[in-house]
């Protein structure tokens, strides 16, 4: 007879996120590394490279161009902000425990998987390489490539159309 939720499973379409959801990122990962005194890492979170600075990049603002201004604004913090592109990869910590696991599981049900994040357009390259398992995605919406970030709802309305579905028969 077989397992009545699998079957269910193959009317959805699953929708996932990734940074904190599949792979832990953080860019306190990368700047522990750099900043010896805590208290200074924090002032250059809160000055300088800032979540709306960072949320300019998940638009679709180029890394690059974007730090220039701050560059400018903040000298002595140069190499710090150019490292927030440079060594982008260094704030992913590892895949979230049993995510690769769930995406495999789905996969074998014939599952269509999807995802949609926040993230800038120029790194997702980078990451398929040290994420392999983004390669059971039959689609990668990525706010970096359409100018929205979540929550915006518009971002929401491209993903329904790129995955051909009603919002009812995708699990976020």
């Amino acid at each position: 007879m077989g397992d009545p939720f699998a079957h269910s499973l193959h009317d959805k379409t699953f929708l996932f996120d990734i940074g904190n959801v599949l792979m832990r990122w953080s860019p306190h990962n990368l700047y522990a590394r750099r900043f010896d005194d805590e208290k200074e890492m924090q002032r250059f979170f809160e000055t300088c490279c800032t979540q709306s600075w960072h949320e300019a990049h998940d638009r679709g603002v180029p890394m690059s161009q974007n730090a220039v201004p701050l560059i400018e604004k903040f000298p002595h913090w140069a190499d710090h902000i150019r490292a927030w592109h440079d060594e982008w990869e260094q704030m992913f910590d590892g895949p979230v425990p049993g995510a690769a696991a769930l995406l495999s599981d789905l996969t074998a049900l014939g599952v269509p998987l999807y995802a949609l994040t926040n993230m800038p357009a120029e790194v997702m390259p980078g990451l398929r390489k040290m994420f392999p398992f983004l390669a059971r995605f039959s689609d990668i919406i990525v706010s970096g490539e359409e100018g929205v970030i979540k929550p915006d709802s518009k971002i929401f309305e491209i993903a329904s159309k790129r995955l051909g579905k009603d919002p009812k028969d995708i699990f976020l």
